[in-house]
């Protein structure tokens, strides 16, 4: 219904929603095969339109106006995102309309590293028979010690860090 509005302009009709619910649900079929299905309002869907309907991509093959029916295919290749066939595409689900999926960019360059960190303090050897370790200067009562650990007569190296 057209209306004249404040400013003497004729208003056209409202349009129609560019959006429906499945009215039937339905099985995904395989890629490159069609299902055929209902929806509450197919007028504003074309022939060769993408459809998303619940997520996935799928393309309209047919309308079928008397009926509200669909004719819809999942496209091949592969979409990313589309559910695998046999999996069900519940009754009002929503539709809507999508766009052919466009091709992947360039990866960007990589980041510059990072910087190295600071090399760590160098500690102080003493060697020799030390029957007492607690002799021996530590840090925060660390001490390092390399070779066998058994309490012999023979000599260690030993690492404080000092």
């Amino acid at each position: 219904m057209s209306v004249w509005t404040s400013q003497g302009v004729l208003r056209g009709a409202d349009g129609v929603n560019a959006f429906t619910t499945l009215s039937a649900a339905f099985n995904m079929p395989a890629v490159g095969s069609t299902v055929v299905t209902t929806v509450a309002s197919n007028i504003w869907i074309n022939v060769g339109q993408y459809l998303s309907v619940n997520g996935n991509d799928m393309l309209v093959t047919a309308v079928n106006a008397n009926t509200f029916g669909l004719t819809l295919q999942n496209p091949t290749p592969v979409l990313p995102g589309n559910v695998a066939s046999g999996t069900s595409v519940p009754i009002n689900s929503v539709v809507s309309p999508s766009g052919v999926p466009g091709t992947n960019g360039t990866n960007g360059t990589n980041g510059t590293n990072g910087t190295n960190g600071t090399n760590g303090i160098r500690g102080t050897k003493y060697q020799g028979n030390y029957a007492n370790f607690s002799a021996l200067p530590t840090i925060d009562g660390v001490l390092v010690m390399t070779g066998d650990l058994a309490l012999t007569t023979d000599t260690y190296t030993l690492y404080a860090v000092v």
